[in-house]
């Protein structure tokens, strides 16, 4: 098993190649995490795991260690594999992905790539209870949104910061704290479009 990799990046981003002991190695790493590479030429070092299947042989590297042991987590579920548990850590980092799954918060779990309603209910089912303290992030009970009355209003207002780039588990957070400081903000789109702006400026 090949737990960890150090050498020379040779080609930074996601498809990352590693070159060590002579040999060129394509690590695939999460997108968030790829964005943390040093520049080409020098030294990275990561944790990983290596995956062997019929198909071949692929190695997937991660900068934290909770990253990793999330990772082995979501591919022992079953119909999750390698290539949609990095999808799921390139949506959102691990401490809120644990999260999401210990609060059964599966409308943040289905914001994430590649997970729909089933899967998110399976991710509840099979892990919570199940990860190691240490991944919970800091501060766990303002990772994540609180309850949303998931109305019209609010689903517009999601719409609208999605158009504007901001994934939807991070609009959700940004609209539970305009709310939960204006009680009455969710009956005006505007407004709570523009308090969401405000806490994220």
């Amino acid at each position: 098993m090949i737990a960890s990799i150090e050498g020379v990046l040779v080609v930074r981003g996601a498809e990352a190649v590693i070159k060590t002991g002579g040999l060129g190695l394509q690590v695939l790493m999460p997108a968030n995490e790829a964005e943390l590479l040093p520049a080409e030429g020098e030294i990275v070092r990561l944790h990983t795991h290596f995956s062997v299947r019929e198909d071949g042989w692929t190695l997937f590297g991660f900068f934290n260690a909770s990253s990793l042991a999330l990772f082995k987590l979501l591919i022992s579920v079953n119909g999750i594999g390698p290539k949609l548990g990095l999808g799921i850590l390139s949506g959102s980092n691990a401490g809120e992905v644990a999260l999401a799954i210990e609060s059964g918060n599966e409308r943040f779990l289905i914001g994430l790539p590649g997970i729909g309603k089933k899967t998110a209910a399976r991710l509840g089912v099979e892990l919570k209870g199940k990860i190691p303290a240490d991944i919970m992030p800091d501060g766990s009970s303002d990772s994540l949104p609180e309850s949303l009355t998931m109305s019209d209003n609010v689903e517009a207002a999601i719409s609208v910061l999605n158009a504007m780039g901001l994934p939807r588990q991070k609009a959700e957070l940004a609209l539970s704290k305009a709310a939960a400081a204006d009680k009455g903000i969710e009956n005006d789109i505007d407004k709570l479009v523009k308090a969401a702006l405000k806490l994220l400026s």
